[in-house]
């Protein structure tokens, strides 16, 4: 049905975004989207498409297919309100890089009941003592199978 990232091109420059943005073909998908989590509808020329670049830093979902040890992911959302499959690439990261909340289960992401796709916040010191800021992907996963 469609893919949540958190980045976008602008001007043919790449951009990070604080909230998720959801690319889809079909005109209803993204306007249940927009109702949903926020944002409006609007054309993705590059994609040719459609996109929502939603109000929402966290999304819950149910983790469906992964690549073992890669970096695609589909899924649902939790509640219902858009239906259907979604992608998610946690690229440059590794699935099992982004995942927390159950040690050791990073590459069965597909086995659990909800999660939470978060937008998370990273700020790191270089050696050279320069503070570097970003953002990366996140999938919170629930303790129950």
């Amino acid at each position: 049905m469609g893919t949540f990232s958190m980045r976008r091109t602008v001007d043919g420059r790449p951009e990070e975004l604080a909230v998720w943005r959801a690319v889809t073909s079909d005109a209803g998908t993204a306007e249940r989207i927009a109702g949903a989590f926020g944002g409006q509808v609007r054309p993705c020329p590059e994609r040719g498409a459609l996109e929502v670049v939603t109000g929402v830093s966290e999304i819950r979902i149910v983790p469906g297919r992964a690549e073992p040890g890669g970096m695609r992911m589909a899924f649902r959302l939790v509640d219902g309100s858009v239906p259907g499959w979604f992608a998610f690439s946690s690229a440059p990261w590794s699935l099992g890089e982004v995942t927390t909340g159950v040690e050791g289960h990073g590459d069965r992401v597909g086995g659990w009941g909800s999660a939470l796709l978060v937008v998370r916040d990273v700020a790191i010191t270089t050696l050279t003592g320069l503070c570097v800021q970003h953002r990366m992907p996140e999938l919170r996963l629930c303790a129950e199978p």
